[in-house]
């Protein structure tokens, strides 16, 4: 593995929490001192002090992970790397994946995009299935190839090569957060047919899974919803993505009894 690791950039993006606290930075810090390169992308509004070894790059404006993975990117093709791994702040990475992956590669598979199952609280989030830009969680899917039209991965945890990422045109500054798996892989499709699910299992903690108070819930469902807008006018099915947030405009309704969500969903526009 020792061929691949030194070819790869690993971003991890961070934000208001420290890279010794980063799960991510945890799981994958034997790998770093086995000679992979690490960037740390912090969003937070402070920037810290970190190893002299890792990559380190600070941006108080908080560009989403979309400005993080466009950013790791270019610092690739800097390095002369031919992959990037895309991870969060606190994905529990398991380093066998990468072997399973060099595997493929060794063997000349015209693979370039490797993602693992991710699962958070025993349900898998990733790969997930996308129809008529509408997406499904699915119980499970097979170890193997898999079209990219049909089922997509979330950003933590994808393997993808630095020439199928500039290809597609790297991630949207438009959408810094929400939608910007799907909006990239969408583009990412049409120049990348197929890609490979790992047999290997990654663990997240996945936001959409808390109850944060009803103050910080207001703020996140205003940014969501600011995305689903911006997607919306970009999407093969726009009325699906609309559906899409009206359904956690509901719920979200429910869950805290307030009518904040429900009328902020109606005074959105999601005209083209």
């Amino acid at each position: 593995m020792a061929d691949l690791t030194s070819n790869i950039l690993a971003v991890i993006v961070l934000y208001q929490k420290t890279v010794e606290k980063s799960r991510s930075f945890q799981s994958i810090k034997a790998l770093h001192e086995r000679g992979m390169d690490i960037l740390i992308y912090d969003n937070s509004p402070s920037s810290q002090n970190v190893a002299d070894s890792l990559y380190y790059q600070h941006e108080p404006g908080n560009a989403g992970v979309s400005g993080a993975y466009n950013f790791a990117a270019r610092k690739a093709r800097e390095m002369g790397k031919e992959w990037l791994w895309l991870l969060d702040d606190d994905t529990l990475v398991d380093a066998e994946f990468l072997n399973q992956a060099w595997a493929f590669i060794e063997d000349r598979e015209p693979l370039q995009l490797f993602v693992p199952k991710v699962y958070s609280h025993n349900q898998l989030l990733s790969p997930f299935r996308l129809d008529r830009s509408f997406p499904f969680r699915l119980e499970h899917i097979n170890t193997g190839t898999h079209s990219l039209r049909r089922f997509r991965p979330i950003n933590s945890g994808m393997l993808i090569s630095l020439k199928a990422f500039e290809k597609a045109g790297g991630y949207s500054t438009e959408l810094p957060l929400d939608f910007s798996d799907i909006e990239f892989t969408d583009r990412l499709a049409k120049v990348l047919p197929q890609f490979h699910v790992s047999a290997i299992r990654f663990e997240q903690q996945f936001s959409g899974d808390e109850k944060p108070p009803l103050g910080k819930a207001k703020q996140r469902f205003a940014k969501y919803l600011k995305a689903a807008s911006v997607y919306s006018k970009k999407a093969a099915f726009p009325r699906n993505v609309q559906k899409q947030a009206l359904r956690r405009a509901l719920r979200l309704s429910l869950q805290y009894f307030s009518p904040y969500f429900i009328t902020l969903y109606y005074q959105t526009s999601f005209r083209p």
